[in-house]
């Protein structure tokens, strides 16, 4: 699921990203990739808050994650 969403975001199937970011949060929830995933659909949804809240909760796993820092700055 988590190939496939960085997939679907690459080709603005944002909505399908994020079901997929979400598939992948609730079987590996330890995985930061999905919240990456989560984000990544999210901000190109435009729904911002949403979009921090996933890297915010991806960061809790992996703190210094460049990825999830980086997309949590680029939410504003």
């Amino acid at each position: 699921y988590s190939n496939r969403a960085a997939c679907y975001s690459h080709m603005r199937e944002f909505d399908l990203a994020l079901t997929d970011g979400r598939t992948v949060v609730s079987l590996a929830p330890t995985f930061w990739k999905g919240y990456t995933r989560q984000g990544v659909a999210l901000l190109g949804l435009k729904r911002y808050s949403e979009a921090l809240r996933a890297y915010q909760n991806g960061l809790k796993i992996s703190p210094d994650n460049a990825s999830l820092l980086r997309g949590a700055d680029e939410c504003g």
